[in-house]
């Protein structure tokens, strides 16, 4: 059985916060290092352009290197206690693992042991030797630094290269092994002590829970039986350890190489010695240091020992920054990656809703993206990176120079379609399959790249391989719109970069031609080099740069057309209607089901079965109402098939005001639930007006009974004159208060809607209707139901408190359980992280401008019963844009209206909306 939505929203919490923070302190230490190095810039810059591009390919590799001897650590030490591990899902693990261990601060190596309980559990194997193979994967990683430590502090001692600074985190890092293994030797020597070894984390943990005021239920803890005799076991077969202890030992050597690799490339071949210490001192640095990764201290360490050495700082700056990037950060970056698809996957028996080859297009699309950059990269780049023999210099100078502007657009072309491959365009993958055939034909003439051969050949493997998993389509007119730009923007740049160049010809050297103008404007429309017109003044040099510009800014305005999503340009028919109505008969039960029958909505029905899911799409959204309709059966197969369709036209997708079994139902096909807020039940047979807390109600409801108003329940159809006077009701509502019509979740003053359903009435002694509701089918639901709630302006205060207990009455007499009242929006919101807390300071800051408390306070003095409604989709990058489209999806033009200054607030509105919400 899926988890309850709440807890599902609840579980992201430390993982938000803890991006965002991560996020936060790196851009500003960052900032921070950037500044107070600005005085070695540029040397740093002179140092990088002459730097050895071999020798970086291989601190590149030095990172893939480092992620498959982690992955060989952690396999074997599974290994040794009995837990399997494949080198498929290891290669997942193990970045992610890096990606944890890194993010929590000193960690000791076990911040990613949350991965390793779950992957036992997802694999269902026991816990316990996980756990045991994990803790020996990090305890061997600091016992190998701390031997690699040693020969490092009698070599540094040796040559002088030995400072106090680097002998003090030495200290530590010694006393923080030495504690380690004296815990691990007095654990296995007394099974009592290993017990009591065991729960103290838990034990400083809620003690640290009282101390901020934050204690939570205590939960059982799992007896450590199991694991204390793996560990008994494991010692006495030593064999066992030999793998992990040869991986764990690649891992220093692949650190090492790394770091001398970086070092031969900006400041020639360097020796071991230098990269060894300056190694030790880095990690040692970082172990100590109190900031995530070790950011700011493991910088300090390789500077401090590079330039002990002797290196100068410039170099050594850019030395530190680059063996980061690599060492650090492309793991790191890896990381983010994969504890993301770790996340996606869940269980193996829940498929993403959508069009399948997700993980394809988006593999895609990021491989787009960064051979997109890597070309604007060489294009800038004029010698290539890697250069084998003669050929560089045989290249004509004319086609290294074209080439160059080829790649740029090549380049900006790939970054501009990767967010259409990650929907599935497929005129995007049309795009990118282009630029990418465009680039090879060019690295071969800027002198033979080598590099971006290779990076461009493997991306169009991928593209011609998957192009199956881009069946997306894009909007039509919008496509046409795109080819007019593409055509008729082109040939105003081909216009304006002619005349300018044949009227300006006192900016270039030499007279030019009308004939030569324009092949020379054509070649600048693609971006080429001009071949007789040089420049000879700044404005003649910014001429050609803004032809160039301009040609580059039309394609992109074409792309972004012929990318753009599907605009729904019509809404379900009379017969679709029909055909919802019969269903909504059959299997409807939930207060928002009658409004998949206005003419707002559009519908998708299930292939097979009856189901159907009612939906308007605003923008590039398109948004549910509620969960799907229909049989068991059919239901969920019609959300998949629903997220394929949204997926073929390019939107994203939510389901707005789903129940608890539906959202439950909707997390079984693969979407997240998020709680939105809590829909009001009066529980009509039970109650009264009695109490207390009922006094002003009892007080209100006999001064109108004893001045003669009186409660009235009138049948469809309504005539004419009723009609009317209802009309002038709702037109007086209107115009009081800034009030408007809204849509989707709730239905609007028409004469066809109002005449065809029974109408809840106040009237005045004299018989003038001072307020009334129209009343909805409840269908298969016990819930009394209600849509429009108006009174005139000039009603006597409680008109409204008095018609809602004429309402309990009626919905009681006809054997109904409850009365509806609609959604409190942001009540009791259960959202970790941004997420959460965004939504509870708008639920208790709002003011005015929302009145959610006030809404909630009115329909809490009815007692009600709260049931949670939820938002249920498929991503949380997503969610801003979906927020937004529910907000549009309430009004009637789909536009967001703006208003300025208080709102009055005199009632609620059924079922999703209130007055308040104006």
């Amino acid at each position: 059985m899926a988890a309850s939505p709440a807890s599902e929203s609840t579980g992201r919490t430390g993982g938000q916060r803890l991006r965002l923070a991560f996020t936060v302190l790196a851009f500003a230490l960052g900032a921070a290092f950037v500044y107070l190095n600005r005085a070695e810039i540029s040397p740093a810059g002179n140092a990088a352009r002459a730097a050895n591009p071999r020798y970086l390919v291989l601190a590149a590799a030095g990172s893939v290197l480092y992620l498959a001897a982690y992955t060989g650590l952690l396999r074997s030490s599974l290994r040794a206690v009995g837990f399997s591990l494949s080198w498929r899902r290891g290669l997942l693990l193990s970045p992610a693992i890096h990606f944890s261990n890194m993010a929590i601060v000193n960690s000791g190596g076990l911040g990613g042991m949350p991965l390793m309980v779950a992957e036992a559990r997802r694999s269902e194997q026991p816990v316990a030797p996980a756990v045991l193979g994990y803790f020996i994967t990090a305890q061997l990683g600091h016992l190998i630094f701390a031997v690699i430590l040693a020969g490092a502090l009698v070599t540094a001692l040796a040559t002088g290269q030995l400072n106090g600074i680097e002998l003090a985190a030495a200290g530590v890092f010694g006393l923080y092994t030495a504690g380690s293994i004296a815990v691990i030797v007095a654990g296995l020597r007394s099974e009592r002590a290993f017990y009591w070894l065991h729960a103290l984390p838990g034990r400083a943990w809620k003690w640290f829970q009282r101390l901020v005021g934050r204690e939570q239920p205590a939960v059982p803890a799992e007896a450590p039986r199991e694991l204390y005799e793996s560990i008994r076991a494991l010692t006495a077969n030593p064999k066992a350890f030999v793998a992990p202890v040869t991986y764990a030992v690649l891992i220093e050597v692949v650190g090492v190489f790394t770091l001398w690799a970086t070092l031969s490339a900006f400041t020639g071949r360097a020796g071991l010695v230098t990269p060894m210490l300056a190694y030790v001192a880095g990690v040692l640095f970082s172990t100590v240091g109190f900031l995530p990764a070790g950011l700011g201290f493991a910088e300090a360490g390789l500077g401090l020992a590079l330039t002990t050495a002797g290196i100068s700082t410039g170099s050594a700056t850019l030395v530190v920054v680059v063996y980061r990037v690599f060492e650090a950060w492309v793991p790191f970056t890896t990381g983010a990656v994969t504890i993301h698809l770790l996340g996606n996957a869940g269980d193996d028996t829940q498929v993403r809703p959508g069009l399948p080859g997700f993980v394809r297009r988006r593999l895609v699309a990021s491989g787009a993206a960064t051979v997109g950059a890597l070309n604007v990269f060489l294009a800038a780049h004029r010698r290539p990176l890697i250069r084998l023999g003669p050929i560089h210099e045989a290249i004509p100078h004319a086609a290294v120079t074209s080439s160059r502007y080829a790649l740029l657009a090549a380049g900006i072309a790939l970054i501009a379609s990767s967010f259409g491959l990650l929907h599935g365009k497929r005129q995007a993958w049309l795009i990118s399959t282009l630029a990418i055939a465009a680039a090879l034909v060019a690295h071969p003439f800027k002198r033979v790249e080598y590099v971006g051969i290779l990076a461009n050949g493997a991306v169009l493997a991928m593209l011609l391989a998957f192009a199956r998993s881009f069946p997306a389509r894009s909007d039509p007119a919008r496509a046409r719109q795109g080819v007019a730009w593409l055509a008729f923007g082109e040939l105003g740049v081909l216009t304006y970069g002619v005349a300018g160049l044949y009227f300006l010809d006192r900016h270039f050297a030499g007279a030019t031609t009308f004939a030569e103008s324009l092949t020379d404007g054509i070649r600048l429309l693609f971006v080429l080099p001009s071949t007789t017109i040089d420049p000879v003044t700044r404005h003649g040099a910014w001429f050609i740069d803004s032809v160039r510009v301009s040609a580059i800014a039309v394609f992109l305005i074409s792309a972004y057309h012929l990318l753009h999503p599907v605009i729904l340009r019509r809404t379900g028919g009379r017969e679709d209607r029909r055909r919802v109505a019969a269903m909504l008969d059959r299997y409807a039960a939930t207060s928002i089901a009658h409004f998949h029958l206005l003419p707002d909505k559009s519908y998708f029905f299930a292939s097979e079965g009856e189901a159907f899911i009612g939906y308007r799409v605003v923008g590039h959204a398109a948004v549910a109402l509620g969960e799907p309709i229909g049989e068991p059966g059919a239901r969920r197969r019609v959300v998949h098939e629903f997220a394929e369709f949204c997926d073929l036209n390019g939107w994203a997708f939510c389901f707005h005001q789903a129940t608890v079994p539906g959202a439950a139902e909707l997390q079984d096909a693969g979407l997240q639930a998020l709680k939105i807020g809590e829909e009001a039940v009066i529980p009509v047979q039970e109650f009264a007006l009695t109490g207390k807390s009922f006094k002003h109600l009892r007080n209100t409801v006999n001064h109108f009974e004893r001045d003669g108003f009186r409660f009235d329940i009138i049948a469809a159809p309504i005539d004419d004159a009723t009609l009317a006077e209802l009309r002038e009701i709702s037109d007086a509502w209107l115009e009081d208060g800034g009030h408007r019509e809204r849509a989707f979740t709730l239905g609007m003053f028409t004469p066809d809607s109002i005449r065809s359903s029974d109408v809840a009435v106040v009237r005045a002694p004299a018989g003038r209707i001072e307020a009334f509701a129209n009343l909805i089918p409840a269908y298969n639901s016990p819930d009394g139901n209600f849509d429009l709630m108006r009174r005139r302006p000039d009603a006597e205060d409680g008109a409204m408190d008095f018609l809602f207990v004429g309402l309990i009455e009626h919905f009681r007499s006809r054997g109904l359980t409850g009365m509806n009242l609609g959604l409190a929006p942001l009540a009791n919101v259960e959202a970790g992280g941004l997420t959460g807390i965004a939504l509870r300071q708008l639920y208790e800051r709002g003011g005015r401008a929302f009145n959610f408390q006030g809404l909630r306070a009115f329909k809490d003095k009815w007692k009600p019963e709260w049931q949670p409604r939820y938002l249920c989709y498929r991503s949380e990058v997503q969610l801003p844009a979906l927020a937004l489209a529910v907000t549009r999806a309430g009004e009637l033009s789909g536009q967001l209206p703006f208003h300025f200054g208080p709102r009055r607030h005199d009632g609620i509105v059924k079922p999703a909306t209130s007055e308040a919400a104006g």
